[in-house]
Formats: C-alpha cells, sequence, structure tokens
C-alpha cells in the first residue's frame, strides 16, 4: 500500500488550530492568575486597614477611661476586676469594632488598665490588640482614696503601656 503524498498546506492548518488552541489556553491561565492576585490583594488591604483600627483604639480608649475615672474606680477593692463592655463602632465597610476594658486593683495605690479591641467577628476576628496601662496614685495623694475630689491615678513612668497582639 502506498501512502498519499502529505501537502504543506494540510501541514499548517493543522499547526494554526494547535496554535490557537495553546493561546487560549495561555489566555485562560492568565485571567486565572490576575483573579487570584487580585483577591489576595483584596484581602491584604483589608486586613492592613484592620490592623490599623485595631492599633489606633485601644490608646483613644484608654485616655476616655481616664478622662472618665470616677467614684467606681476609686471604691474598687484590692484584687477586685470591674471589666466592661465597649460600645461597638462600625466603619463605612460594615466591620464591627468591639472591645473590653478591664480595671483591676493590684494594691492601695495600684491599678492595671487593660482594653483589648477586636475587628471583625469576636470569634475570628480580622486584628486584635490589647493594652495594658499600669497605673499609680502619688505618694502624697495616697491616704486622699476616699476624696470624691482625688486626681486619677498616674502611668507608672517605666512601665506605662505594654502591648500584646
Amino acid at each position: 500500500m502506498s501512502r498519499a503524498p502529505v501537502r504543506d498546506a494540510d501541514v499548517r492548518r493543522g499547526f494554526a488550530l494547535l496554535a490557537a488552541l495553546a493561546l487560549l489556553a495561555l489566555a485562560g491561565a492568565l485571567l486565572a492568575a490576575a483573579s487570584v492576585a487580585s483577591t489576595s490583594l483584596a484581602r491584604a488591604t483589608r486586613t492592613a486597614r484592620a490592623l490599623a483600627r485595631a492599633d489606633a483604639a485601644p490608646p483613644r480608649e484608654l485616655a476616655r477611661l481616664l478622662g472618665a475615672w470616677g467614684e467606681t474606680e476609686r471604691a474598687l477593692p484590692v484584687n477586685a476586676t470591674l471589666e466592661v463592655a465597649l460600645p461597638s463602632l462600625i466603619d463605612g465597610d460594615g466591620v464591627p469594632l468591639t472591645g473590653v476594658s478591664q480595671l483591676r486593683r493590684l494594691g492601695a495605690r495600684r491599678w492595671a488598665l487593660s482594653v483589648e479591641m477586636h475587628v471583625g467577628d469576636a470569634a475570628v476576628p480580622l486584628a486584635r490588640r490589647r493594652y495594658t496601662l499600669l497605673l499609680e496614685r502619688n505618694g502624697a495623694l495616697a491616704g486622699e482614696d476616699e476624696d470624691a475630689d482625688a486626681p486619677p491615678p498616674v502611668p507608672i513612668a517605666v512601665w506605662a503601656i505594654v502591648t500584646g497582639p
């Protein structure tokens, strides 16, 4: 049996089809890679924004709580803890910022004021920060604990703020 001769036009036509299919596969792979990169970038941006919110909120809440220092805080017995849920704030993306403050009296003149903030769902937060401020009443004012006009304690200079993730 003899074979029919293969013409150059038939070979070129088959190669053009193969080249077109390869270009379509390459275009599909590039689209998939672009989609994955876009999703990763959006997730990284959301996490960075959550971290910025979580870093900014605790110092502001510590200052607010010190400014609102009152009779309840002064009357707290030694080794007792006062825990308060902070009001929830929702940003433009609809992601909530929630937190808890905790005041613990360590001694006659010392307190630890902690604020823990969560961005996102509290069970699985996007970001979380915990700040603890160690406070002390000045020695000259130690006897004024019962005085309603006594100023709030001041941060201990060396151990003022302890941060945590």
